[in-house]
This record gives structure tokens, sequence and C-alpha cells, in this order.
């Protein structure tokens, strides 16, 4: 277990995908293991951070680890990372919020859409 574990972080500190959500210089916020409350459910984000592009926007980025190779197909994680991403909208009203799942492969799988499409099943 603990090389299946030392190989994902690995792949997810090494990898092209991922690696620039772990670059703290290139970072304007970053925090793991984030408590958030919102709508009555209390929650612990597995990372959080904000990002500018080019032309200085900033976005936040909530991120969920799951040793899976396709989370995304999960509807329950799918509801677990919508709520995560209410609660970041709630806090930053008006700021772009994108979600993400980093496998243990070291794969970023941008489920924004997804999850956004999603809301009517959820809310």
């Amino acid at each position: 277990r603990t090389e299946r574990l030392e190989r994902s972080v690995r792949a997810i500190l090494g990898g092209a995908e991922c690696a620039p959500f772990f670059d703290a210089a290139a970072l304007d916020w970053h925090g793991n293991e984030v408590p958030l409350s919102w709508s009555g459910h209390d929650m612990r984000l597995d990372r959080l951070v904000s990002r500018s592009d080019g032309a200085g926007v900033r976005t936040w980025w909530v991120l969920d680890y799951k040793l899976h190779p396709a989370p995304q197909r999960n509807p329950e994680y799918i509801q677990q990372l919508w709520r995560y991403r209410e609660a970041v909208m709630a806090l930053q009203p008006g700021e772009p919020v994108r979600c993400a799942f980093i496998t243990g492969q070291g794969r970023l799988i941008d489920c924004t859409e997804a999850v956004a499409g999603s809301a009517d099943l959820f809310a």
C-alpha cells in the first residue's frame, strides 16, 4: 500500500497536468484539507487553489484526489464535487470556480462542465 501511494504522489507531482497546481510560486492561494461549511454540509476539500491567467483573471480550482482511474464515472463523486464547487462559489462570488479530480495515476480530470450541467439534479 505504501509503495502504491508513493507511486501516486510521484505521478501527481511529476506530471505535466497536475504539477502546476502544486507550484506555490505560480499560485495566488493554495490550501490542503480546507474545511468549509455550506448549506448545512460540513466538508473538507482535498486541495483548493487560486491561479491567475496571463490576463490576470483569477480562477479557483477545487481539486479532489481519487485513486480510481475514472472517478468522473461515479455519480456520488460528481455530486460531492458539485457541493464543493457550490461552496467555493458562494464564498468567492463573481470569481470563476473550476473543479477537477486528480487521480492516483497523475491525471487531472476537469469536471467543471459535467458538475455545472448536473446542478438541477443535486440542488
